[in-house]
């Protein structure tokens, strides 16, 4: 190791050149990769759980006796969303003291640690086991599952009144429903739209990107997004 202002021979001997002149550079360092580990294993568990989770639904589909439960356009639609908003958001965690006590990993060591392991299978599971139930109606589970506003023929007129309602109040609106319904334009700021589904999986699109967005958002101000702040109720009246 060598410093910044040392010789010429010192720095090419050195196998770390600090140029800065300060060992607390080291730390910052190291910090920098844990916390760069630890967003590249969270975006593994985000990414592997939903693409095994599709996996399976798509190989236990014959057996059920379903055609397609899920259509190539639905697929490419979750995944575009994972590969750009879920990147940029891990990509811009805050860096955190306390990864500084956790052990060192060393080189030989898998980047599928048995933690993610065991998260992907776990969640993976229970995604294609909850599906199942949602899909062949076991139970009347669908009488508990709500539909997204927007994404809900029932509760689009609803949902866009309550958004009528906040933009008289000067709120600036992003509206996310499904192709077809245009004219939320009159109303929306700007709208994004996601391909139709059955309305009981709807919210599973609806949800990630909003879910997404608002993460990509508190990081972006500095803020905990463990730590929600100013929560209100939106109640409308009939």
């Amino acid at each position: 190791m060598s410093m910044g202002d040392g010789t010429a021979v010192a720095q090419e001997a050195g196998d770390v050149v600090i140029l800065n002149n300060s060992l607390t550079s080291i730390k910052d360092c190291v910090l920098n990769s844990r916390t760069m580990a630890k967003s590249v294993g969270k975006f593994l568990i985000f990414q592997l759980t939903v693409n095994i989770s599709t996996l399976l639904m798509n190989i236990i589909a014959p057996i059920l006796g379903w055609t397609e439960p899920f259509s190539i356009v639905q697929i490419l639609w979750i995944n575009l969303i994972m590969d750009t908003l879920a990147a940029m958001a891990f990509g811009g965690e805050p860096i955190l003291d306390r990864y500084m006590k956790d052990q060192p990993a060393k080189r030989t060591d898998n980047i599928l640690t048995p933690y993610i392991k065991s998260a992907i299978g776990v969640s993976a599971i229970f995604i294609t086991l909850g599906s199942i139930l949602i899909l062949e109606n076991i139970g009347g589970i669908t009488s508990w599952v709500i539909p997204a506003g927007c994404a809900d023929p029932e509760l689009y007129e609803k949902t866009v009144s309550n958004m009528v309602e906040c933009r008289s109040r000067g709120a600036y609106l992003m509206g996310l429903t499904t192709f077809g319904n245009y004219n939320i334009e009159d109303t929306a700021d700007f709208t994004v739209y996601i391909p139709k589904t059955d309305p009981h999986f709807a919210t599973s699109l609806a949800v990630i990107p909003l879910q997404l967005l608002g993460y990509y958002v508190s990081v972006n101000k500095g803020l905990d997004v463990d730590k929600p702040r100013n929560l209100a109720k939106s109640v409308t009246v009939e």
